[in-house]
C-alpha cells in the first residue's frame, strides 16, 4: 500500500513539474502570446454583423491590414486578443506580458487589437473616452469600476470582450476575464467609455 501511495505522490508530482514547465510557465515577450508569436486579428474570423445582445452592434472601427485589407473588428478579434494576456500577472506599472496593472493591459490590448494609442491611467481613460449607456455596451468598451481594492471614486478598468464579460488585471489573480453583470463586479460598476467609433 504504501508503494502505491508512493508512486501516486511521484506521478503527480511529475505531472505538476510539467504543468509548470509547459504554457503556464512559458513567458512571451512584448507583443508575442505564450508560444512566442504575436497576436493580429485576422479578417473574416467573425461576421461584422455578429452582436453582442439585442440592439448593440460590433464595432465600426476598420482597421487595415499591412498588406492593405480592410475588415470591422469584432468581438471575437477582442476575445482572442485578450485570451493571449490570459495569466500575465499583474505589476503595478506595467503593461506588458511580464507584468501589466488594469489601465496598462487596456492600453496595450487596444494597441494590439486596434491600432490604437489610449491613455495610459484609469482616471485618464475616465475623463477622455465617450460616455455610453450601459445598453449600448459592446466588445472594445472600456468598463470603469470605483472603490476596487483599497481606493476611493474610479479605481479599475476592464475591457469588453463580449456579452457580460470583460477582461481585466486583478491584482490578486493577473489578467482574466470575469463577468460585468453579476455579483462583485455589478456592485462596483461605475460608467463604460468608448474610444473607437
Amino acid at each position: 500500500m504504501k508503494q502505491i501511495a508512493s508512486r501516486l505522490l511521484a506521478t503527480l508530482a511529475i505531472c505538476g513539474l510539467a504543468f509548470m514547465t509547459g504554457c503556464a510557465g512559458r513567458q512571451g515577450s512584448g507583443a508575442g502570446t505564450s508560444t512566442g508569436l504575436a497576436y493580429r486579428p485576422s479578417p473574416g474570423v467573425d461576421s461584422p454583423k455578429v452582436t453582442l445582445g439585442s440592439g448593440r452592434g460590433a464595432s465600426t472601427f476598420e482597421r487595415t491590414t499591412a498588406s492593405g485589407d480592410k475588415y470591422l473588428l469584432t468581438p471575437t478579434d477582442w476575445r482572442v486578443g485578450a485570451s493571449t494576456w490570459i495569466g500575465t500577472p499583474y505589476r503595478t506599472g506595467g503593461e506588458t506580458r511580464k507584468g501589466a496593472d488594469c489601465s496598462g493591459f487596456a492600453k496595450s490590448l487596444y494597441k494590439e487589437v486596434a491600432g490604437v494609442d489610449i491613455p495610459r491611467t484609469t482616471s485618464q481613460l475616465w475623463v477622455s473616452g465617450k460616455p455610453i449607456d450601459v445598453m449600448s455596451i459592446r466588445a472594445g468598451d472600456l468598463l470603469f469600476f470605483s472603490n476596487v481594492g483599497a481606493g476611493d471614486g474610479i479605481t479599475h478598468v476592464g475591457v469588453v470582450i463580449g456579452e457580460g464579460e470583460f477582461a481585466h488585471a486583478s491584482t490578486s489573480q493577473g489578467v482574466r476575464f470575469a463577468h460585468h453583470d453579476r455579483g462583485y463586479w455589478q456592485k462596483r460598476f461605475a460608467g463604460a467609455r468608448r474610444f473607437l467609433p
